[in-house]
């Protein structure tokens, strides 16, 4: 695959995460807001897998989910498999 067409793949990519984004944020709005509530958090040098409720409208939906974070450049992050994996439990995700 050429440099321009990993470009507009990788712009087609990003397009539709934006969209995803957006329908996930309409779906928090008609929830009333959504809020991830950690509850516990256990680090294992670079890596921390944090324990989270879901809240809808204040009001815990799904307890005890579990997800990983990493430490990268000092800070930690949601890796995009992660994200993705966190989509999907909203129906909304990742292409």
């Amino acid at each position: 695959m050429t440099t321009h067409a990993l470009a507009r793949r990788a712009a087609a990519l990003a397009l539709v995460a934006l969209a995803q984004l957006a329908a996930y944020a309409t779906t928090g709005q008609m929830m009333q807001g959504i809020t991830l509530a950690p509850t516990d958090v256990t680090i294992d040098g670079d890596t921390a897998t944090v324990t989270y409720d879901i809240l809808f409208a204040g009001t815990a939906a799904y307890e005890d989910q579990t997800g990983e974070v990493v430490m990268l450049d000092g800070a930690w992050k949601v890796t995009t498999e992660q994200f993705c994996s966190f989509m999907a439990t909203a129906r909304t995700p990742c292409a």
